[in-house]
């Protein structure tokens, strides 16, 4: 990433360069996440080169910006980022990082940039410092919101292009329009995958996704969740010949987000057939994206299925 000319902390923001907005294109991203799209990288919402050496800059920064859009005082969103900041892991890689926090009195999320003139270290897995800041603010009430708007930034994080472009934009209106023809590309690939799905009965498919490449993992999961995927089941796992070599059990659960370099994971999803074309459509791109160590995909019809549903609770003066 290149390094930009270092200034002095400025506790203000740099005024962005004045410019005419060009209109917004109508949204084209469908998501299940509760978000006004005028909330979502507004360019009211964006900071450019701001001269921050800390990530404590950043994060007034972003509060001074926020606080003019929502109403909520700077010093409550500069607290709820400093909270979630302190416990580390807001840096993504590839110069970006996502410092966000719960906002008692919000009812959506809000998201916003602020691009560092100068890049600052956010301790990342990939060890490059991070110059692009995507802030988001959910309301305290709306953990799945929350995580929907960290997966839809994820999911955006996923392009070089992308990054690259939002480098060297130089108005926030650029940065808005960029973001969202990036969304209206991603948002077809889905589309089209439907459109290739044959006509299947009321059928449910039973699939297992395995894949292997820390980043193809992780771009993977971030594809999942945004498809409106989310319950599946991950676990880690190994082949028995590695299990034999190096003599480590095998165990489940849940991995971090960027750790286990070159892991190993199997996916489970029970997904209607007619998504099951577009399942596989995922896997294949996150591997022509990004490359994999392995990846295998497959899908069985489920026949029989019975789910246990715990009694309800019989009410007071019921019989």
């Amino acid at each position: 990433m290149d390094e930009r000319a270092s200034e002095p902390v400025n506790e203000g923001l740099v005024p962005n360069r004045s410019a005419p907005v060009p209109p917004a294109p109508a949204p084209t991203h469908e998501s299940s996440l509760r978000m006004p799209q005028e909330d979502w990288l507004d360019p009211a919402l964006i900071a450019l080169d701001v001269p921050a050496t800390r990530i404590k800059d950043v994060l007034r920064a972003a509060a001074r910006v926020a606080s003019a859009r929502t109403g909520v005082s700077e010093s409550t969103i500069e607290d709820a980022l400093h909270t979630r900041a302190r416990q580390g892991g807001i840096a993504v890689g590839h110069g970006v990082a996502v410092p966000h926090g719960a906002i008692e009195g919000l009812d959506h999320p809000v998201v916003g940039l602020i691009r560092t003139r100068t890049p600052i270290d956010v301790s990342a897995p990939d060890g490059a410092p991070a110059d692009l800041f995507f802030y988001l603010l959910a309301p305290r009430s709306a953990a799945k919101d929350h995580l929907l708007a960290l997966a839809r930034i994820a999911r955006l994080c996923h392009s070089n292009v992308l990054l690259e472009g939002l480098r060297q934009a130089e108005h926030p209106g650029d940065i808005h329009l960029i973001v969202e023809a990036a969304e209206a590309r991603q948002a077809q690939r889905p589309a089209a995958a439907a459109e290739r799905a044959a006509p299947a009965a009321a059928r449910t498919d039973w699939i297992t996704i395995e894949i292997a490449g820390e980043q193809a993992v992780d771009n993977l999961l971030v594809e999942l969740v945004e498809a409106g995927l989310g319950d599946g089941v991950v676990v880690d796992g190994q082949s028995l010949r590695d299990a034999m070599t190096k003599e480590l059990p095998l165990f489940a659960g849940f991995r971090d987000l960027f750790g286990d370099p070159g892991g190993r994971r199997i996916i489970f999803l029970a997904v209607p057939a007619t998504r099951t074309d577009e399942v596989i459509s995922l896997v294949r791109e996150v591997c022509a994206d990004v490359g994999a160590l392995s990846a295998r995909v497959t899908a069985l019809p489920i026949k029989q299925a019975w789910e246990y549903e715990p009694p309800k609770p019989i009410e007071a003066g019921g019989h």
